[in-house]
């Protein structure tokens, strides 16, 4: 079965994407390892940001917040599958490799452990000359891929390649609802990014459903011939702002308190001041 692989375009609308089908544009989808930008973007500025850095500006702190949970999403799919409607899922099981070919539905691996997605990760990033921090070209990363060896998912690579080879919507469940949290929370980034701000919890289904990028996606996972067979679009988007709510909302409202707390002072200070003109005058 040929892969279906969901890309966000850098449009600011997030239009473009779809149903890529072939082996070059598979290798370049294992090469833009879903939340890989994200998820190296988050990890270099975390080095370098402290809680009051992060603080001085919401804009800045929400999108540090949504690339951490797009990484993450990868490590996170036992809580995507148990999110209702329940999707069975038991990949830690003896004779794995036997049973995945069986009934890859429950028994194939459709996430990354933090430590392979972070070695994965760290595959995909390269220092050149000047100190510049940058993702790996294809042409960097091709090579990479041919030096494991075809049975490879022990390692961070191996796992990675293996997560995405032949992916299909109906045989990997529980990755497609991965997938379409990621696509939700890019979409959140985009949003943030352009100035728009995330839209209020109660409006968030839809609006993301009314946007361009749900249209592609849809398109997208509709122009298969086994549509039918694949989680119905409607419920999937459902557990991706299931996830969202049990995720992200927590950390977004920390977000909020702490901007908060870092504009009462100036407000106190710009109060007492006019206050001092006012005696003044």
């Amino acid at each position: 079965m040929s892969p279906l692989l969901v890309q966000g375009s850098g449009t600011r609308d997030g239009s473009g994407g779809g149903a890529h089908r072939g082996g070059r544009e598979h290798c370049r989808g294992s090469h833009r390892l879903p939340g890989s930008a994200a998820g190296r973007t988050a990890d270099r500025v975390e080095r370098r940001l402290t809680l009051v850095d992060l603080g001085l500006d919401e804009r800045i702190h929400t999108e540090f917040v949504l690339a951490q949970a797009i990484c993450r999403t990868l490590a996170d799919e036992f809580q995507a599958a148990e999110l209702d409607p329940l999707l069975p899922y038991s990949p830690y099981v003896e004779g794995w490799r036997e049973r995945r070919e069986q009934c890859p539905q429950r028994f194939r691996r459709q996430g990354l452990p933090i430590g392979r997605l972070n070695t994965a990760l760290d595959m995909l990033h390269i220092s050149r000359p000047g100190g510049e921090d940058t993702l790996t070209t294809f042409g960097e990363f091709e090579p990479q891929q041919r030096d494991l060896e075809p049975d490879e998912v022990r390692s961070g690579p191996g796992a990675a390649r293996d997560l995405f080879s032949e992916f299909d919507p109906v045989t990997r469940p529980v990755l497609w609802r991965v997938l379409v949290i990621q696509v939700l929370l890019y979409w959140c980034f985009q949003n943030v990014v352009f100035g728009q701000g995330l839209p209020d919890p109660d409006e968030l289904k839809n609006t993301f459903i009314a946007s361009s990028m749900h249209a592609s996606l849809l398109g997208a996972l509709e122009s298969r011939p086994d549509a039918e067979a694949a989680e119905n679009l409607t419920t999937t988007i459902n557990v991706a702002m299931s996830y969202f709510t049990d995720r992200l909302t927590p950390a977004l409202r920390r977000v909020q308190a702490l901007a908060a707390a870092n504009r009462t002072p100036s407000l106190a200070h710009s109060d007492q001041a006019l206050r001092g003109v006012s005696r003044q005058v």
